[in-house]
């Protein structure tokens, strides 16, 4: 028995042994595994290369050419137009401005005396109606309607006189009439205020009124406010003549401003429809609108520069408007960019965003008009300006 219990215990005692051995070996099989490579395969693209696109605006061709006008005389009017081309492979947001605007003054003959009154003379107006009927004061109305600017005093006194009395009852057509100066007092291309007589209360009498340049939050102006205290407003003469009072110290030197009347429903006009008189030449701050802006935001493109001891030169009333047309012609369907009197069209970053794509043509046209009432301030004067055409990437650009 005791033979048989060892040979028993021997027993046992390999099998313990082999299977550790058989562990052993299931681990170092593991351990051969890690040491062999799988499938791979590996391949190489070359050649790889990122180019940019170019932006390349030319001007020209086709005839087009700047603006060259001689022997213009008041009345007269002219158009340019240039020829803009991206020949660039990306496509483009055109943008244009006026710059760098330089008079030439010819020393005219006076346009007004020579002390501290500025003196312009209105022959014609217009209706509302479409198209617009150019209208004679002067055998219209029988006489001519006069601004006069007295910078010699303090305060500055405007004072336009009209050919026609003001009438505050615009009866059933309920277009009353009333009569407007406009300042931009600081001379920066941004209207400040208006000094009117009007009826904003509708009760067929004339309100005088101040309106300053801000908005309510609604985007309306803030209009028909009392007069500020160290100004004036006044109807004289049988409303026919308008005076308004400034103190000096709140114009700079120089200012701009510019006015007009508006006679309801006057013939010839259409009923329903106003007769306005720009009271200085190229009544409209901002009508039709800069691009991108609304009629009414304060951009004062139109006015008229006041300067004491200066008379005006062509710079200061020659009107210009600048558009972006798809062809050669100047169509209603145009881009708007800018309108106003020259020397004020720099003030303004018009930033139309015309679209100009690749391989494509747009064309910038320039239209120049003098007003027939600027008198003799401009015989023989001459002015240079630059028309900037930029094309960007963006239209935020």
């Amino acid at each position: 028995m005791s033979d048989d219990d060892s040979g028993s215990t021997i027993e046992l005692n390999r099998r313990r042994v082999l299977a550790g051995l058989g562990t052993i070996g299931v681990a170092s099989a593991g351990a051969g595994a890690g040491t062999m490579a799988l499938f791979s395969d590996t391949e190489s693209s070359s050649g790889n290369t990122v180019q940019a696109g170019t932006l390349d605006l030319t001007l020209g061709n086709g005839g087009s050419a700047p603006l060259s006008a001689s022997n213009v005389a008041p009345g007269d009017s002219g158009t340019s137009v240039l020829q803009v081309n991206n020949e660039g492979s990306i496509n483009g947001s055109l943008d244009v401005n006026v710059a760098n605007v330089s008079p030439n003054d010819a020393n005219p003959e006076p346009e007004q005396s020579l002390d501290g009154t500025r003196q312009f003379d209105i022959h014609y107006g217009f209706d509302n109606a479409s198209p617009q009927n150019q209208v004679s004061l002067q055998s219209e109305f029988g006489g001519i309607a006069t601004v006069e600017i007295d910078l010699s005093s303090d305060p500055v006194v405007v004072t336009a006189d009209l050919p026609y009395a003001l009438d505050p009852d615009g009866g059933s057509n309920d277009f009353d009439d009333s009569i407007t100066f406009a300042f931009d007092a600081d001379n920066d291309g941004v209207e400040d205020f208006q000094l009117a007589a009007r009826d904003s209360d509708g009760s067929d009498t004339f309100e005088l009124v101040y309106d300053d340049g801000s908005a309510l939050p609604s985007g309306s102006r803030n209009r028909n406010q009392p007069v500020p205290s160290g100004y004036d407003v006044r109807l004289e003469n049988g409303n026919k003549r308008f005076v308004v009072e400034v103190p000096a110290g709140d114009l700079a030197d120089p200012f701009a401003i510019t006015g007009q009347a508006n006679l309801a429903a006057y013939s010839p006009s259409t009923s329903g429809s106003n007769l306005s008189i720009p009271l200085i030449p190229g009544f409209g701050y901002n009508n039709p609108p800069v691009a991108g802006t609304s009629p009414f935001d304060g951009t004062a493109t139109k006015m008229v520069e006041i300067q004491s001891g200066e008379l005006r030169t062509l710079a200061d009333l020659l009107d210009v408007t600048v558009s972006v047309s798809s062809d050669a012609a100047a169509s209603s369907n145009d881009t708007f960019v800018s309108a106003g009197k020259l020397n004020r069209l720099p003030m303004v970053d018009a930033e139309p965003n015309e679209p100009l794509d690749s391989g494509g043509s747009k064309y910038v046209i320039v239209e120049y008009e003098l007003s027939p009432n600027v008198g003799n301030a401009v015989q023989n004067d001459s002015v240079d300006f630059d028309v900037e055409v930029e094309l960007n990437q963006e239209d935020s650009q």
